[in-house]
Order: structure tokens, then sequence, then C-alpha cells
């Protein structure tokens, strides 16, 4: 089909916008991926709707090779009714990235107000003298110790959450505390004098008033062994002072804003390629009818 020079140039131009339209479908898919592995490294605490957003970007990534193929396939063909498919695929993966970078977004204005309330009720479940801590419990260690924050809205939140219990070993083991050192003194087993090394000193201790959870301490050059820190000591630079709210969420923020970028900016991108597909699939279409 003859093509005046004008609509041979939006053809190549779509052609060359389909290619491009295989980058970002990689994109998708790669932001997709690793923004999910990094939510998932933190799941007990984050709801489906950190998930649901990655996996959207994944299916939309994923389909974009589909509909870039067919969008070629059109082109080199000069198929104004490929073509026209072509353009209201694109037109419904459009919506779709435009909805996924608005949702990405809201999840981040969002964030504070879920996580503070997250945060606070999974104090309860934290324990801090288990010699096998619960999930709860290893996740905000986790988290206290990478983001460098204590408790959900700083250090006083740990105050009241005292929850030591026993351990289920048969010999018990002596200890010596103070308001903010904790020394482990090795038991010895009744039917032996070998002393018994406990697998985990800082779970073994008993809690202090105003002692703080390990992770929330400031690990000091040259120190060795269990770490402990007390919220009434003088020295406040022995833990962390922000809350995991603040520390976390702007994590969690960053990763969701990056969803909303992507998402946005791509959609706009693949406005352009619409335009080219009506514009094409019309002349297209109008040379079809007149021959």
């Amino acid at each position: 089909m003859n093509l005046n020079w004008s609509n041979r140039v939006i053809k190549y131009v779509l052609f060359v916008f389909n290619l491009l339209f295989v980058i970002t479908g990689i994109v998708m898919i790669a932001v997709g991926v690793s923004v999910k592995s990094y939510y998932t490294d933190y799941d007990i605490f984050l709801n489906d709707s950190y998930f649901s957003l990655p996996n959207l970007l994944i299916a939309i990534g994923s389909l974009i090779f589909f509909i870039s193929f067919f969008g070629c396939c059109g082109a080199i063909r000069e198929s104004w009714f490929m073509i026209f498919i072509f353009s209201i695929l694109l037109s419904v993966i459009f919506i779709m990235e435009f909805s996924a970078g608005i949702a990405g977004y809201v999840l981040r204005d969002k964030t504070i107000d879920f996580l503070t309330e997250e945060l606070q009720q999974s104090t309860h479940d934290y324990e801090f003298n288990k010699l096998k801590p619960n999930p709860q419990t290893y996740m905000w260690d986790k988290i206290q110790s990478q983001f460098k924050c204590c408790g959900a809205a700083g250090p006083k939140d740990w105050i009241d959450k005292v929850t030591t219990t026993s351990t289920n070993n048969s010999a018990t083991t002596p200890t010596t505390t103070n308001s903010s050192v904790t020394t482990t003194v090795p038991s010895v087993s009744p039917d032996s004098t070998t002393p018994t090394t406990p697998t985990a000193l800082r779970l073994l201790s008993p809690r202090n008033k105003g002692d703080l959870p390990s992770s929330c301490c400031v690990s000091k050059p040259g120190t060795a062994g269990t770490i402990t820190c007390n919220i009434d000591n003088t020295d406040t630079a022995t833990y962390f002072k922000i809350g995991c709210v603040e520390g976390f969420g702007d994590y969690l923020k960053d990763h969701a804003v990056t969803i909303g970028g992507v998402g946005l900016a791509i959609a706009f991108i693949q406005l352009f390629g619409v335009i080219f597909a009506c514009h094409l699939s019309k002349q297209l279409k109008h040379g079809f009818h007149s021959t």
C-alpha cells in the first residue's frame, strides 16, 4: 500500500517506538521484581497493597512484549486493522500504567499511618527473653539494626512492653545486672563440672526497668559480646533516637515512589505511541478503502 512521505515517517517512528516499548517492558519487570524482593524481606509487617503494585508492574511489563510484537507486525505489513487493535491494546496498557503510577503515590501517602498502627501493635509481640524469638521479634531486631531506629515512634515505646518470659532450660542461669550492663554467668549442669554457655546471652538475661532491645543499641568500635542499653542512661548516644515509623517508613515510601514514577513516566511515553498508532491506522484504512 502506498503511503505519502509523512505517513511513512509515522510508520517507522511507530516501529522505533515498539522497540522502545520492549525496553520499557523490561524496565517495568525489573522494577517490579526488585521492589517486590525488597518488600518481601519485611512481609510480616506489610499488607497485600505493598505486593499487588509490584505484581501489577510485572504483569504490565510482560504484556508489553506481546503488544509490541503485534504493533511491529502491523507496521511492517501496513495492516490498518492490526495497528488499530494495537492502539486499543496500547490504550489499555496506558490506563493500567497510569493507575499503577497513581497507586504508588497513594501508597506512599498512606505508609506512615499504616506503619504507625502496625508497628505499635507488634511491639506487644516482642519477646525480650526467648532462646528462639518469634518472627515479630526477629523482624523488629532486623529493622532496628538496619535502619538505626528504635520503637515505633521512639525508644519510649519499649518501656511498657515488658514481656520477659522464662526459658525452657532445666538449669537456670544466674546473672548479675545493673541499669545499663548485663553480665551473664555460665551455669553448671548438675551432672557435669563443665560450664554450659547459653546460645543467646542477650535473650537469657532478665530485663531491667528501662532496658531497650539490643537492636536499639549503638555498637561502638572495639566492643565485643552482648550489647545492652538503657533509656535512663545519661549517655543518650548509646541507643538510636528516631522511631522506625520514620526510619523504616522512608524506605517503604521511596520504593512506592519508584513504582509511581516508573508507571507515570512510561505511561507518558506510551501516550505518544497511541497517538501515532491511531493516526497511522486511520491513514492506512483510508488508503485501503480508496483502492
